[in-house]
């Protein structure tokens, strides 16, 4: 099959519960984001949703979008991202779209810097870089052969169920 991003999101929503507890449910939504923003994807806990909420660029490729949604994850899991949160998800779209006024978006790159500590080689951002790229390279290549996403998931409930969440690829 043709592995879109739709199709990436839908599987990775589908594997994350196996890795987080409590809450498990995250919903992905696929934004057309503007150039210059300055982020790819966020992430948070959506106190209306009852959920994870992961908003991410739909204009990357496949693979590359799969490493982004599996790095969220690993804020997730880091608990950089926790349920106690609470995000406005109508300006982090604006954001992501371009939509913002010129002070907010300075304000909203601020913010970043001062999650990040002002750089991307942070420890958590490392961290969840390292945790992205393991899942990714557990994962990406089932996706990727499997003819529909139905046979994708056939084959992780198979990988999961007989050899575990630590299955490691050859």
């Amino acid at each position: 099959m043709e592995v879109t991003n739709r199709t990436a999101a839908d599987f990775f929503a589908y594997l994350l519960p196996n890795y987080i507890e409590g809450p498990a449910r995250v919903e992905v939504e696929l934004i057309d984001s503007a150039p210059g923003v300055p982020y790819k994807a966020a992430v948070g806990w959506d106190a209306g949703a009852n959920c994870y909420r992961i908003l991410i660029g739909r204009d990357s490729d496949t693979s590359r979008f799969f490493l982004t949604l599996w790095h969220e994850a690993g804020h997730i899991l880091n608990g950089d991202s926790s349920t106690s949160q609470r995000i406005d998800w109508d300006a982090e779209r604006a954001a992501m779209r371009g939509e913002m006024k010129p002070p907010a978006v300075e304000l909203r790159k601020e913010a970043i810097r001062g999650i990040q500590g002002g750089s991307r080689e942070t420890p958590k951002e490392k961290s969840a870089d390292s945790w992205g790229v393991r899942m990714w390279s557990k994962w990406y290549t089932i996706l990727h052969s499997a003819t529909d996403l139905e046979s994708a998931k056939d084959a992780a409930r198979w990988v999961l169920r007989n050899i575990g969440k630590d299955y490691k690829p050859n």
